[in-house]
């Protein structure tokens, strides 16, 4: 039971890092897209 809810906040954590570093990027391209 504790593991089980420790590897979903494990995964939970990792995506939510992912999500953070793709939105990141997107704006990076959009800002690069507009001042291009």
């Amino acid at each position: 039971m504790s593991r089980y809810f420790l590897v979903t906040l494990q995964k939970r954590f990792y995506n939510s890092v992912l999500t953070k570093e793709i939105i990141l990027e997107e704006r990076l391209y959009y800002l690069k897209g507009a001042f291009l």
